[in-house]
């Protein structure tokens, strides 16, 4: 069973299940994730989704930098994505979704 563009529902209630029991997930967690796994579909992508700072904000109602760099990192360390910076402005990020 696939989902638009080829991100598999399987994937996505993967994550939802996981990160649902997790104690230390907050919802600011959720809501990055649940952006990137957006972009990932609009994009077709699997688990290799380039993204921008600016897109995942926007998608995930952040308005702080601050709280955008942390809760990457948490998902990061928490083991949710792998994460992959660029500094060049109009390339983007690589996000390894990692479950």
């Amino acid at each position: 069973m696939r989902m638009k563009m080829g991100v598999k529902v399987d994937l996505v209630l993967k994550y939802m299940v996981s990160m649902s029991r997790d104690k230390k997930v907050k919802v600011m967690h959720m809501a990055i994730v649940f952006a990137i796994l957006q972009i990932a579909i609009n994009e077709g992508k699997e688990r290799m989704v380039n993204i921008t700072r600016r897109k995942v904000m926007e998608t995930a109602h952040i308005s702080s930098f601050a709280t955008y760099h942390k809760y990457l990192k948490d998902l990061e360390q928490m083991g949710y994505i792998k994460y992959f910076p660029s500094y060049h402005p109009k390339d983007g990020s690589l996000v390894l979704l990692s479950l």
